[in-house]
């Protein structure tokens, strides 16, 4: 993110977490595009939502709280901060959203992208999945030349040691088996 921000660096992966920060760079003009894919069109994204309680002290009053909260109006207050790509497709493509005159010029992308999202795995070991695989990640960012199936089979073991520990894995063997 550093290097981008100093203008080393022409492009970064990104979210639209990053536009306020990006925003609050003196000098820097950025803009976004689709994430480029060789087959189709794809992009991982987080979802956040709200939810009620079964045990609300009084439901329709939540429920009545839901609404108002998820309301194009009340989204709008909140995507105008410049973090979230909204789910209400009004807000979305409201100027509250795009921000007409404001980086980046063309915030429409995040909403096209939305139709081509791949949700992550929900898991509670993220921390340690990362921790077991950031050398082999390492290797396939800063490694010039490598034997990149050996590596993709590689870091496949060091995540199964998070995500399936000591037990046999639901997916099939590279050998197909």
């Amino acid at each position: 993110m550093q290097w981008f921000e100093r203008g080393r660096l022409g492009m970064i992966a990104g979210y639209r977490s990053m536009v306020p920060a990006l925003r609050q760079v003196p000098g820097l003009s950025f803009d976004v595009m689709p994430m480029p894919t060789l087959d189709s069109w794809s992009t991982v994204g987080d979802i956040s939502g709200l939810c009620l309680s079964a045990r609300a002290a009084s439901t329709p009053e939540a429920a009545d709280f839901l609404v108002q909260a998820s309301s194009a109006k009340s989204v709008g207050r909140v995507v105008r901060s410049g973090y979230l790509v909204p789910a209400n497709l009004e807000a979305a493509s409201s100027d509250d959203f795009l921000q007409p005159g404001r980086l980046p010029e063309h915030a429409a992308v995040f909403n096209s992208s939305v139709r081509t999202l791949h949700l992550n795995p929900l898991i509670d070991s993220g921390p340690q999945l990362e921790q077991a695989v950031s050398g082999s990640l390492q290797d396939l960012l800063n490694v010039p030349v490598l034997d990149l199936p050996a590596l993709g089979e590689q870091i496949d073991a060091e995540s199964r040691s998070v995500l399936a520990p000591g037990g046999a894995s639901d997916s099939p063997t590279p050998s197909g088996g």
